[in-house]
């Protein structure tokens, strides 16, 4: 999955804002099917995380 697919990004906005994981899942009960999907979002942007701090720390040496 390269490019980032909006509703997952979606779901994981609503997974941020809700107090609780288990709240969110009973009143959007469609994202525990997408949460391997959700996860590789996840993995996607810590690694871009990861470049831009490397393209920082390289740009400050």
């Amino acid at each position: 999955m390269d490019k980032y697919d909006h509703e997952y990004r979606y779901y994981m906005h609503l997974i941020k804002n809700y107090d609780s994981f288990e709240e969110c899942a009973k009143n959007n009960v469609e994202i525990v099917s997408k949460i391997p999907q959700i996860l590789e979002v996840i993995v996607q942007e810590i690694s871009i995380a990861e470049k831009n701090v490397d393209i920082v720390s390289q740009e400050t040496l």
